[in-house]
């Protein structure tokens, strides 16, 4: 199974990129950031912007600089680019066509074709790997729902909630699940210890670590995230899995994806999806 998901990383990055973690966004900013900007001092929007990307769980290691002369500025990390103007109305990604807007609620209207696009791809990938992923099957055979695709973090609220109290009523209407290890923050090593503590070891008790992962209430603390205790081929998908949220600019879960490529942002999405 390495050698399939090595060739199927290789193609992957032979197209082109299409990166969509860096959103559009519209921003609500106070006044000074615009006056700070003309003055020429950028350390006042480093610090706003910083400080609004860090609550959206995007990469926060901001650089700053001024298009030529223009009332442009470039806005850099190590992940994402945009641009905005003095006035910093929005913050435009230079790649990625998601909408979000941004206030009391944070929204989000639209995923690109590209992104759309690189789920049905990797719905390949998981059929690879079906073994290897828990599968909660339907239990009623006179609806047949289809499969969806789940995008799970082990540490977040909604994910358990769905887990212990959503998914039956699913299953009982003929939908099947199969669950992909998800991490809101690629970052968060703790996270990855308990998916990786919880996705590596022994395929008939999978299901059951995965119930037991989701009543912890704390996830092991961790210097670094060991692998020893995952196959190559787990350790390969898991380091796979974990970044998809920076590749596809996924925030938040838990997320759906069925196999007719539909998307859902949270279970009462996806009740309206399937008309549960």
């Amino acid at each position: 199974m390495r050698y399939f998901l090595f060739i199927f990383i290789l193609l992957s990055i032979a197209r082109p990129s299409f990166s969509s973690s860096a959103p559009n966004i519209q921003m609500d900013v106070d006044a000074n950031i615009s006056d700070a900007l003309i003055r020429g001092n950028l350390l006042d929007i480093k610090e706003k912007l910083t400080s609004f990307l860090a609550k959206q769980k995007l990469d926060t290691r901001v650089e700053i600089e001024r298009v030529g002369n223009s009332q442009y500025l470039f806005v850099s990390t190590r992940n994402d680019a945009y641009l905005t103007d003095e006035d910093t109305e929005y913050l435009i990604p230079v790649r990625g066509r998601d909408v979000y807007q941004v206030g009391n609620h944070f929204s989000r209207y639209n995923l690109s074709n590209a992104a759309h696009n690189r789920l049905l791809e990797l719905q390949q990938l998981w059929f690879i790997y079906q073994d290897a992923l828990p599968l909660y099957g339907a239990t009623s055979s006179k609806n047949k729902g289809g499969r969806i695709y789940a995008f799970v973090d082990l540490t977040c609220a909604y994910c358990k909630n769905f887990h212990l109290s959503k998914m039956e009523k699913y299953r009982e209407r003929g939908f099947s699940f199969i669950y992909i290890p998800f991490l809101r923050d690629p970052r968060n090593k703790n996270a990855a210890q308990l998916s990786v503590n919880t996705f590596c070891g022994p395929a008939e008790t999978l299901k059951e670590r995965v119930s037991s992962a989701y009543q912890e209430k704390t996830p092991p603390l961790v210097m670094d995230v060991d692998y020893s205790m995952c196959s190559p081929d787990m350790a390969a998908l898991l380091k796979y899995t974990f970044n998809i949220g920076a590749e596809l600019g996924f925030i938040g879960s838990p997320l759906f994806h069925t196999e007719k490529g539909q998307l859902a942002f949270g279970e009462p999405a996806l009740s309206k999806i399937v008309k549960l």
